[in-house]
C-alpha cells in the first residue's frame, strides 16, 4: 500500500485546495486503513488470547501487560497510517502554491472593494468585482482560509477510528478479566476526556 500511494503521490494530481474536505479532494484515502480493520483485530485477538491465558493459568497481572500493549498500539497504528504519509509532499507543495495564489486574489479584491466602497474612488470595469463565481469579499476570504486550513497529511479522526477499534476491542475483552466492565468504562471515559 505505501508502494502505490508513493507511486500515486508522484503524479500531478489536480487537488482542489479550497475542496470541503481540507486534504485537496482526496480525504476519501483517510479509508484505508479501514481496509485492515480485520487484520488487525485478527492480530489484537492473536495477542489479547495469549495475554489471557497468561492471566488466567499463570497468575499474571493486567498491569503487566500495559507496555507491550502500549507498544503494540502505537506501532501498529505507524503501520497502518504510514502509507498515507507518501501524500504530504504532493498535498503541501499544493497548499503552498495555492496559498500565495489566493491570497494574491483576495488581496487585489480587497483593494478595489475598499477603493470603490469606502474611499468612493471611481474604479475601472474590474471584472473581479462582478464575478458571481467569486462572490462578495467574504467568499473570497473563506476560499482563502479554506487553502489556509488544508492538511497536508490525509490523517483524521476517522482513519485514527479505523485502526485503533479493532486494535482495541480484544484488549477490552482481557482487561474484563480483571477490571468489572463498569469500572472498566469509567476508566475509559476518563481516558478520552
Amino acid at each position: 500500500m505505501t508502494y502505490w500511494l508513493w507511486r500515486v503521490g508522484r503524479l500531478d494530481l489536480s487537488f482542489v485546495p479550497t475542496h470541503p474536505d481540507h486534504a485537496g479532494g482526496i480525504a476519501f484515502v483517510e479509508k484505508l486503513p479501514g481496509a485492515f480493520a480485520l487484520v488487525t483485530f485478527a492480530i489484537s485477538a492473536a495477542i489479547a488470547s495469549r495475554w489471557a491465558h497468561e492471566i488466567v493459568h499463570h497468575g499474571a497481572t493486567l498491569q503487566s501487560f500495559r507496555l507491550p500493549a502500549a507498544i503494540f498500539a502505537i506501532v501498529w497504528t505507524l503501520l497502518m497510517l504510514l502509507p498515507l504519509l507518501a501524500l504530504a509532499p504532493p498535498l503541501q507543495k499544493a497548499r503552498k502554491s495555492a496559498a500565495s495564489a489566493y491570497s494574491a486574489l483576495v488581496g487585489g479584491q480587497g483593494r478595489l472593494v475598499h477603493r470603490r466602497w469606502i474611499l468612493h474612488e471611481a474604479v475601472d470595469d474590474e471584472p473581479i468585482l462582478d464575478a458571481p463565481e467569486i462572490g462578495p469579499v467574504a467568499d473570497a476570504a473563506s476560499m482563502y482560509d479554506a487553502v489556509k486550513n488544508m492538511r497536508i497529511i490525509p490523517i483524521g479522526k476517522w482513519s485514527l477510528a479505523r485502526v485503533l477499534v479493532p486494535l482495541a476491542i480484544p484488549m477490552i475483552v482481557v482487561s474484563m478479566m480483571q477490571i468489572p466492565l463498569g469500572e472498566l468504562l469509567l476508566k475509559l471515559a476518563k481516558a478520552l476526556v
